[in-house]
């Protein structure tokens, strides 16, 4: 992920069920995001889960593709850091290789 300033590397989990990638409070600070307005916190569910989530644009790298991102940020830490469908998957032919325990993105 880039920040205003420079790339903070941030790894994230591949959750292939997550409709849009998530990190929390303390990642949207590494990165300098501003933190949400009044009215900017919209309600998201998952397995088990509903929150409040506010939205950001921002530029990610994975290997030497930068594209632009829209991420969920959680308003509080809980050590979050998701890579979702919205943004990603469509950029990249994505092999699992659980039997090598690597994951390829090929564009």
């Amino acid at each position: 992920m880039v920040s205003a300033t420079d790339a903070v590397i941030i790894d994230l989990i591949i959750d292939s069920g997550a409709d849009i990638s998530l990190v929390d409070s303390e990642v949207a600070q590494q990165l300098g995001l501003e933190p949400p307005t009044p009215g900017e916190l919209y309600n998201i569910e998952g397995v088990g889960l509903g929150t409040g989530v506010y939205y950001r644009q921002i530029q990610m790298t994975i290997g030497e593709h930068t594209f632009s991102c829209r991420i969920g940020i959680l308003p509080y830490s809980q050590m979050t850091r998701v890579l979702g469908q919205a943004d990603v998957f469509d950029r990249f032919a994505i092999e699992f290789r659980r039997f090598e325990s690597r994951v390829i993105f090929n564009l």
